[in-house]
């Protein structure tokens, strides 16, 4: 959803229906990220704050539907109910595709509702079997984003240099170096606000180790 690595304080009630499932629920956008998310109409994008309280972080109402079709596709459609701090709407769709064993196709677009320039959409091709758990499995991915200056994107659990006012490539490579030991490396090409003036390259390594 929102390809998002948003903190959520909230609550969330999830049940199924064979290969279909629903999802509701109500909670905060913790953190300071979300913030930055114009509050109304007439107001712009503000700027970081670190140490937000409570009673400031936006609110949202989560209405959301899985439906796999196969064992090889899977699509949602949520939409997110602006409540406290934020004066809009959000709705969209993604989408999972398995082309082949190692093949992979992904994508999802959102808009906020009542604003302009307030889409975001990604997609992206995978080949591999990443595993964190397995030794010696790998992936590669490369994804290509495109985010407006209102983009209604706060964080994402990809690699992104930038959420708004962006659109570029991003390439990954995944490579489990032993049973939950992993290496993830990531370079971010082509990228360029929305009148497209270049603003670099970048690129990134990390582990992942789970206990």
């Amino acid at each position: 959803m929102a390809y998002s690595n948003e903190p959520f304080d909230g609550i969330i009630f999830s049940t199924k229906f064979n290969t279909t499932q629903l999802e509701l629920g109500y909670g905060a956008l913790t953190s300071f990220y979300a913030s930055t998310f114009p509050a109304s109409k007439n107001s712009k994008r503000t700027k970081i704050v670190p140490n937000l309280s409570t009673d400031e972080n936006p609110t949202l109402t989560v209405i959301q539907i899985r439906q796999t079709f196969s064992k090889n596709i899977a699509v949602a459609g949520y939409y997110l109910v602006g409540n406290q701090n934020i004066d809009t709407d959000f709705y969209g769709v993604s989408a999972d595709i398995k082309v082949a064993p190692m093949l992979g196709l992904s994508g999802e677009w959102i808009k906020a509702k009542d604003f302009s320039n307030a889409t975001a959409w990604v997609a992206g091709i995978s080949y591999g079997n990443y595993t964190l758990s397995k030794a010696n499995s790998w992936d590669l991915k490369l994804q290509y984003f495109d985010e407006d200056i209102n983009s209604p994107v706060f964080t994402s659990r990809f690699a992104q240099a930038w959420l708004y006012d962006y659109k570029g490539w991003l390439a990954t490579v995944d490579y489990a170096l032993d049973k939950n030991l992993g290496l993830s490396a990531f370079y971010g090409f082509g990228s360029k606000n929305q009148n497209g003036q270049s603003l670099g390259n970048y690129y990134r390594a990390e582990f992942n180790l789970k206990f």
